[in-house]
């Protein structure tokens, strides 16, 4: 199953990659909300569409890099939010 997860993900950043090499900023954008959650999936070990998987991953390895007292603060809820 994690092989699987590993090619989706794979799949993902090479359709991104596409689609910012066709100037085609806005397919390459929502694209990109499907990486955390295909990483929130391999490393929580669980199925698609797992809200808890997906605002703990992107916390965890984006959140808190991104995000610093003087900016505004977009969380994984939020980011959520706007891939639903």
């Amino acid at each position: 199953m994690e092989e699987r997860k590993l090619r989706n993900l794979k799949f993902i950043v090479d359709v991104i990659n596409d689609a910012i090499s066709k100037e085609a900023y806005k397919s390459a954008f929502i694209n990109a909300f499907i990486i955390p959650d295909l990483c929130g999936q391999i490393e929580h070990d669980c199925s698609k569409g797992n809200k808890t998987a997906y605002v703990s991953w992107y916390n965890e390895y984006i959140f808190k890099y991104e995000n610093t007292a003087d900016k505004n603060v977009i969380d994984g809820d939020i980011i959520y939010l706007i891939r639903c």
